[in-house]
């Protein structure tokens, strides 16, 4: 039941009121100066947002290995996804399944990452911004074993 009188509150409401401040001023998580080809002009609005998440099979980017990647891309404008993939990679082991719930028998089932992952990079290509929850975690993974170094700067 709905009450009168009271504003519904869009859970993407937050992102509207970053994005279209009243003094037209870049958002707080915009202030930073980002080296990507498409966002090296400060007038630049983001358009589109790649939301990214990574499951690996432990905490040492040196030793252990990518499992999962997750991504939306997301249009400010419209409160849209316009696409999402999710896909996982071959391990033979992971010491963290009591933490992502991945066995790496599962991972082991045939399907079609190298797609999954060349379609992920075609999502970075399209994305003005990349974030993550835990970005600095994230971004350590790319650039090592089968995920390639990412040229577009990640930020959250």
């Amino acid at each position: 039941m709905e009450l009168p009188n009271k504003k519904k509150l869009n859970q993407l409401d937050f992102l509207n009121n970053e994005i279209k401040n009243n003094d037209n001023e870049k958002p707080n998580f915009l202030n930073k100066s980002f080296s990507s080809s498409k966002v090296n002009n400060q007038n630049q609005s983001i358009e589109n947002i790649l939301i990214l998440d990574t499951e690996t099979t432990g905490l040492d980017e040196n030793k252990d290995e990518i499992i999962e990647v997750g991504s939306i891309l997301f249009n400010v404008n419209s409160k849209s996804v316009l696409s999402q993939v999710s896909f996982l990679f071959p391990v033979s082991s992971n010491e963290a399944e009591n933490v992502n719930g991945i066995s790496a028998e599962v991972t082991n089932i045939k399907q079609p990452w190298e797609e999954g992952l060349n379609f992920f990079l075609k999502l970075v290509d399209c994305s003005d911004l990349i974030v993550a929850h835990n970005v600095e975690f994230d971004k350590k993974w790319f650039g090592k074993g089968k995920l390639p170094k990412l040229e577009k700067k990640m930020d959250l």
